[in-house]
Order: structure tokens, then C-alpha cells, then sequence
């Protein structure tokens, strides 16, 4: 049942749809460049927020970071 509400909620996402925000992603998230498609598509589509358990994401600079307990309480909640 869970798996079934994220998939309704899930997103692929062409990546020229994000590109022209990879420069912007990269100084965002210097940390680890394999996240910057995360971000530059977060920022592209104007999305709700990014859910990562990555202890260097973290909110600021434009980013709003679900962790997954957080996103467990919210769907519990539903």
C-alpha cells in the first residue's frame, strides 16, 4: 500500500527538462556532484522538497529536505 502511494506521487522527469539548472544545482550542493541532477531538477520543477537521509543536505539556500521518518509521519497521517 505504501509503495502504491509513492508511485502515484512519482515523477520520471526528462533530463532537459532540469539541465539549465545544473550550474546553480552545483553551487548549491557542493558536497557530492552525483546529487546535483537531485537539485537541479528540485529547483527546475519547483518541487515540494528533495527526500534524502543525506546527513549534508540540509534546508537553506532554497532547498526543503524530507527525511524518510518525516515523510512516514506525513503519510501516517493521511
Amino acid at each position: 500500500m505504501l509503495f502504491n502511494l509513492l508511485l502515484r506521487r512519482i515523477k520520471t522527469v526528462p533530463e532537459i527538462s532540469y539541465k539549465d539548472k545544473w550550474e546553480e544545482a552545483g553551487t548549491i550542493i557542493k558536497s557530492d556532484p552525483e546529487d546535483v541532477p537531485y537539485v537541479a531538477c528540485f529547483l527546475a520543477l519547483k518541487c515540494d522538497g528533495i527526500w534524502t537521509n543525506d546527513t549534508y543536505f540540509s534546508e537553506g539556500r532554497g532547498l526543503i529536505v524530507y527525511k524518510t521518518d518525516a515523510l512516514l509521519r506525513m503519510m501516517k497521517d493521511r
